[in-house]
């Protein structure tokens, strides 16, 4: 009975990766790092609603040391505390997926201006995860990030 159980297991694992059929190709990976150029260009320009277009309706941000944002409308509203920001970059270091599901993986860095509601800067690294849309254009799905930086001593 468990070899079965077992063997079954086995096909049920081999039937359900079927989704991963294609590999990422040339141009959709292309594509995922155009994204990420333009999640940093509307990023430091502080264009939030042209930024958030590039989110799925569903989206969460899995933020450091807060809680996760979920949808597109709540992840616009919070992302305002970015405004000012003087430099930001982000590279990705590996983008692979199917040709519906992809993820990214990468660091960033980023300094807030003078101005800036929040101050400081920070480096770290981040995952994305992109969907493709029935339009063909990849968007952003789920976001988490951490810092490079030590926690403060306690």
């Amino acid at each position: 009975m468990t070899r079965r159980v077992a063997a079954l297991g086995v096909v049920l694992l081999l039937a359900a990766s079927s989704g991963w059929s294609a590999d990422l190709s040339a141009a959709d990976a292309s594509a995922i790092r155009d994204l990420t150029k333009r999640y940093v260009s509307t990023a430091l320009a502080g264009d939030w609603d042209k930024w958030a277009s590039l989110l799925t309706a569903d989206a969460v941000f899995l933020q450091p040391h807060g809680t996760a944002v979920e949808g597109r409308a709540a992840i616009r509203a919070w992302v305002e505390a970015f405004t000012g920001m003087a430099t930001f970059t982000a590279t990705p270091l590996e983008v692979v997926g199917s040709d519906r599901v992809a993820y990214a993986r990468g660091t960033f860095a980023f300094t807030m201006g003078p101005a800036a509601r929040m101050q400081g800067a920070e480096t770290g690294k981040w995952i994305t995860t992109y969907e493709k849309q029935a339009n063909g254009i990849w968007l952003i799905k789920r976001n988490v990030w951490n810092s490079d930086l030590p926690l403060p001593p306690k």
